[in-house]
């Protein structure tokens, strides 16, 4: 079976426009569907948001370590894995460029500033902030100006004074890691079951488990008619079938929760820890209807925006042609 067509697509794109050479398989969007699941990751979200109180509540053990995969690959709330990939998760998993200085603008002696100028400084920064300084790993950076004068050697020490003062001896970046995703024996289907059983659990959170495998499918020699009188056997096929219904919700966390501490795919046992936040099925239900809505205006929005810039174009040639 070959690769989805996405996934090479997005690898030329970080190829050609950054110089990272990633082989994207079925894990990376997979990472990404699972942090959107994984309780821990929430919460530091919504402590980095200014949601909820750094101490409104008991942090997990190793809460530093998901606070760190959360510095490096962002919101997976409000995007589609495309662009997150893009804009973010490209630059933690490829080899990045190594920072370097930037210039801005260029201003000549006595030069006035037009509108022009302030528009190229802007599109400049954008560009600065949005492109390059992700690619390099984001970097401690001062953004400063530098008149330019007769003693360059003065206004070198002032730069590095202004940085020593503003940044301090230390500007390595701790927070952002580079990631690796773990290269085992956890196979594509694997992963995938487990996230299907959670999505069906959390869209009815009251079904019984045996019914949300059945509708699945994990075990046919356990499926049970609902619908007809209950017997020793189907009672035992149904309890069965529960079994192996939360032993794949059981993996989804596993999973989740690992990927929020980047550690991916992994199923091992974490270590009990009464502060580490379960998941919550109505709770994920929501959060994914939620997802689903904001995707379907997002798109509804792109198309209405091509249309208009199609129409544009169309209107010009129609007065060229005029």
């Amino acid at each position: 079976m070959g690769k989805p067509e996405k996934l090479v697509r997005l690898s030329r794109i970080s190829l050609r426009d950054h110089d990272l050479s990633i082989d994207l398989d079925w894990r990376y969007p997979q990472l990404f569907e699972y942090l959107q699941v994984s309780p821990s990751y929430r919460l530091a979200h919504r402590i980095a948001m200014g949601m909820l109180a750094r101490d409104a509540r008991p942090l997990p053990a190793d809460f530093a370590d998901v606070e760190r995969t959360y510095a490096a690959f962002g919101s997976v709330y409000r995007c589609f894995f495309d662009d997150w990939w893009i804009r973010t998760a490209q630059f933690r998993f490829g080899a990045s460029a190594k920072p370097r200085v930037h210039g801005l603008l260029k201003l000549t002696h006595g030069e006035q500033v037009d509108e022009g100028k302030v528009n190229e400084v802007f599109t400049r920064l954008d560009q600065y902030l949005t492109e390059e300084r992700p690619s390099e790993g984001l970097p401690a950076a001062v953004l400063v100006a530098i008149p330019v004068s007769h003693d360059r050697r003065r206004m070198l020490r002032a730069v590095a004074e202004l940085i020593e003062r503003e940044l301090g001896p230390e500007t390595a970046q701790e927070g952002v890691v580079e990631a690796k995703l773990l290269d085992n024996k956890i196979r594509e289907r694997t992963v995938a079951t487990a996230m299907r059983a959670l999505l069906v659990r959390a869209s009815s959170p009251k079904t019984p488990l045996y019914k949300v495998g059945n509708h699945l499918g994990l075990a046919p020699h356990y499926w049970t008619d609902p619908e007809r009188p209950r017997s020793d056997d189907q009672d035992v096929k149904r309890r069965l079938m529960e079994i192996v219904t939360a032993r794949q919700l059981r993996r989804a966390y596993l999973l989740s929760e690992h990927a929020a501490r980047g550690r991916f795919p992994c199923l091992d046992p974490l270590p009990p820890d009464p502060n580490r936040p379960e998941f919550n099925y109505a709770t994920v239900g929501k959060l994914l209807w939620d997802y689903v809505a904001w995707g379907r205006k997002h798109v509804a929005k792109l198309k209405a925006r091509k249309a208009e810039k199609q129409r544009q174009r169309e209107a010009l040639a129609s007065t060229g042609e005029a």
